[in-house]
């Protein structure tokens, strides 16, 4: 049976209204009284989710950083480099939603030297299902 566009409209219409209303509350509201990350679960069971989640690598606290020859950047030889701890917590959080739903795959990005590898082997290895690394031709700008 094919219904009109009038009542397919309005169908819509109801369900987008059933999603942003919770409770009462306009999801305006929602963000002051619910993590960011909550709102992931209005999402209906049965829609497949992929999450990315974008790494970057910066110098470890605890290591040195020792000014280059030309003296605009860090001498990169000579410093340990470790994943963005926001970063990490994003992916912990992906993660998380992840098992909560039961289906879905979670993608780490990262763009950079051959270094960057290691972050997204990291992240592989706490149980994201795929890598892409996003290799650079020649040298990008470092703004400090």
């Amino acid at each position: 049976m094919i219904l009109p566009k009038k009542n397919i409209i309005s169908n819509t219409i109801r369900t987008q209204k059933s999603l942003m209303m919770v409770g009462g509350s306009p999801v305006f509201q929602l963000y002051s009284r619910l993590k960011l990350t909550r709102l992931f679960y209005l999402i209906p069971i049965g829609i497949f989710m992929k999450i990315a989640v974008l790494v970057k690598q910066i110098p470890g606290s605890e290591s040195a950083l020792p000014i280059s020859g030309n003296h605009n950047w860090i001498d990169e030889g000579q410093v340990s480099f470790v994943m963005n701890p926001p970063d990490n917590f994003a992916l912990e959080e992906a993660l998380l939603i992840k098992e909560r739903r039961g289906d879905g795959e979670v993608v780490i990005v990262s763009m950079g030297p051959a270094r960057v590898q290691k972050v997204i082997r990291e992240g592989l290895a706490k149980g994201a299902d795929w890598g892409i690394y996003l290799e650079e031709d020649g040298p990008i700008e470092t703004d400090p």
